[in-house]
């Protein structure tokens, strides 16, 4: 990862562009909707696969941005990190899923 994509990175999450997918249930603040349900939704609808990664579709559409980070670990060698951050447009979509799974019961 460059020097540049860590900067845009830092600076769109310090703009509240971007909000990593694992704060996206406080976010919501849907009652008994946590990273469990959203994961799950997300699954069901075929946007993310079974290691929690968005699909390319997704990415392609704004809805995600997956960052990467590896370093070198001495007993284990060299381990990659994969972060996803969700853009806001993929936070009303995941809203619109879970009021859909819940038959429009989570509606504000």
């Amino acid at each position: 990862e460059t020097k540049e994509a860590r900067t845009y990175v830092k600076r769109a999450l310090d703009s509240n562009v971007l909000k990593d997918l694992y704060d996206v249930p406080a976010i919501l603040n849907i009652p008994g909707i946590g990273i469990t349900e959203v994961l799950k939704v997300l699954r069901d609808n075929s946007v993310i696969d079974e290691s929690n990664m968005p699909y390319q579709e997704y990415v392609d559409k704004g809805w995600f941005r997956v960052d990467t980070h590896s370093y070198v670990d001495k007993t284990a060698g060299t381990v990659i990190h994969k972060r996803v951050f969700c853009y806001k447009v993929a936070i009303n979509q995941i809203r619109k899923m879970l009021d859909k799974m819940a038959g429009g019961k989570n509606e504000r």
